[in-house]
């Protein structure tokens, strides 16, 4: 699925993200010229929401080694819970 979404969309993008998924908490956003990273904690596991404007890119990825091996667990939650 292709959706259209720029810089000025971030605030919505995110606010939606959490409204859809409730078991995540919101910890921190940071933005940039054309990128926005917001940290956030699932089951007291740490990952980065990654914004990327220049190429078009959203991905997650884990803040440390301990949350990285819940990967595999936080996309299933994903696809889940869409």
């Amino acid at each position: 699925m292709s959706i259209y979404w720029s810089q000025d969309d971030f605030e919505q993008i995110i606010k939606q993200f959490f409204i859809a998924f409730e078991q995540f908490s919101k910890l921190e956003v940071i933005t940039g010229a054309d990128r926005a990273t917001v940290r956030f904690s699932w089951l007291e596991h740490y990952f980065y929401l990654q914004f990327e404007c220049y190429i078009d890119a959203i991905w997650i990825e884990a803040c440390d080694q301990v949350s990285e091996c819940k990967l595999t667990d936080l996309s299933a939650y994903i696809q889940n819970n869409k």
